[in-house]
């Protein structure tokens, strides 16, 4: 469909900087999430993309050639808001026929839009109801639909599932797969939530404080966060401080083990995933094992989440352990760190891989 272009694009209001000097290439047919939390400018570079804000300085391209002096009506792209913006006096039909009308086609083209557009988003035989008459959902599919019926270049959604309920979310994140890759449009889909932009996108572009911080495919993304921002806010981590004591490196009282490759270092941050501590025998092991008191064990269907206290922690470790792996509370437990992640200054992080005792 179309490739987009972020060229050096900063957005100020005032003296507020939202978005700071981004650059950002995303492919033809590409699902591209920009990930972050409120306040970090997702929604800004959204808005300039669409053409509802103008950047303050950059260059903002679609195929190579500059959309900055065009207002959102003269863009080939159509926007999907939060709110589902229906007009309640109005049929589902005429919600959707809006766009093609003020386009000035025929009737016919109008009605055979209109009905494409429904079918792709599973509502056909809704044209004669009013929004009042359809649930969150389906309210949000017919926007889906008006903005589809436009065949725009490219897609941009702005949170448009975050006022629905968990299930609801989880089938239109299905649903929205769906039709882009039948479409094979270019998506820009910007969220807070981390898992909807895990499941949902090809890259995700990881925003905090008007930069992208991180810029990469989800599984990357997860395992190799480049930044402690990243790593604390993409899924669950175990963030802890360490020191560096020239043989190993000391959390709390535990150690673990010093990779050859890091740089003489006093303090550092050490990240570990819960799926990464494994409960390995307590007895008998080496140095590089901790050993705890379960606070709480949890059941959450298909694995189970502990609570570890160890000694000298300021808090208690997370780790997701098998199903079948029995554990209860106040249980004494030996945990190991398999893989983690060391943090210190800029660079990126240092990966370590132990094998198991």
């Amino acid at each position: 469909m179309a490739t987009l272009s972020l060229l050096n694009v900063t957005k100020k209001f005032g003296k507020v900087t939202a978005v700071d000097n981004v650059s950002l290439e995303v492919k033809d047919g590409e699902f591209l999430c920009i990930l972050g939390p409120s306040g970090c400018g997702k929604t800004t570079a959204l808005r300039m993309i669409a053409g509802f804000e103008e950047p303050t300085a950059g260059d903002i391209q679609i195929d190579q050639r500059t959309v900055v002096p065009l207002g959102p009506n003269r863009r080939p792209t159509a926007m999907v808001f939060q709110k589902y913006t229906l007009w309640p006096h109005m049929r589902v039909f005429d919600n959707i026929a809006f766009g093609l009308k003020l386009r000035g086609l025929a009737q016919n083209e109008i009605r055979r839009k209109v009905a494409e557009g429904l079918d792709l988003v599973g509502l056909s035989g809704y044209e004669a109801r009013y929004p009042s008459q359809l649930s969150g959902g389906q309210q949000q599919r017919v926007a889906l639909a008006r903005a589809l019926v436009l065949e725009p270049k490219i897609l941009l959604l702005d949170e448009p599932f975050s006022s629905l309920d968990a299930l609801l979310r989880m089938y239109l994140r299905e649903e929205l797969r769906r039709i882009q890759h039948k479409l094979h449009i270019t998506t820009i889909f910007v969220t807070h939530d981390q898992e909807e932009a895990l499941s949902l996108a090809d890259r995700i572009a990881l925003m905090n404080t008007g930069r992208i911080e991180q810029l990469d495919a989800p599984s990357d993304l997860y395992a190799n966060p480049k930044t402690l921002f990243a790593a604390g806010f993409i899924g669950i981590m175990n963030v802890l401080e360490a020191t560096d004591e020239g043989s190993h490196l000391r959390v709390g009282s535990q150690v673990v083990e010093r990779p050859a490759g890091l740089k003489p270092a006093g303090s550092l941050t050490i990240a570990i995933r819960p799926e990464d501590l494994n409960v390995v025998p307590a007895a008998g092991q080496g140095n590089f094992v901790w050993r705890g008191q379960v606070e709480q064990a949890m059941d959450m269907g298909h694995y189970r989440k502990v609570l570890v206290n160890i000694p000298g922690m300021a808090a208690p470790l997370k780790a997701y352990l098998s199903k079948s792996t029995a554990i209860q509370d106040d249980e004494t437990i030996a945990l190991f760190p398999r893989r983690y992640l060391i943090y210190n200054g800029a660079g990126g992080p240092i990966e370590v891989e132990q094998a198991l005792p």
